[in-house]
């Protein structure tokens, strides 16, 4: 959990959600990315599921895992520029 230091001492980041025109924007601490992505994973019930949220949940996971192989690479680059 990632931790944001205010005026009363310490306190959990929290996430939010806002709108930048027609997007939305989904802000979370970078340690719970990974959290959500296992949480997106394809439910392995066989229950009826809409194709459009089986796509939501598919493009937000490619998205995070994207996200976090970026951080990675980065993070690996500067240890080497060392």
């Amino acid at each position: 959990m990632s931790i944001l230091r205010n005026g009363a001492g310490l306190m959990p980041e929290t996430p939010t959600v806002r709108e930048d025109g027609d997007m939305v924007v989904i802000r979370l601490p970078r340690g719970d990315a990974d959290d959500l992505r296992v949480g997106l994973a394809p439910c392995p019930c066989k229950a009826t599921k809409s194709t459009a949220t089986s796509d939501i949940r598919a493009r937000l996971s490619k998205a995070l895992g994207r996200l976090s192989f970026m951080a990675r690479t980065r993070r690996e680059w500067k240890e080497t520029r060392r």
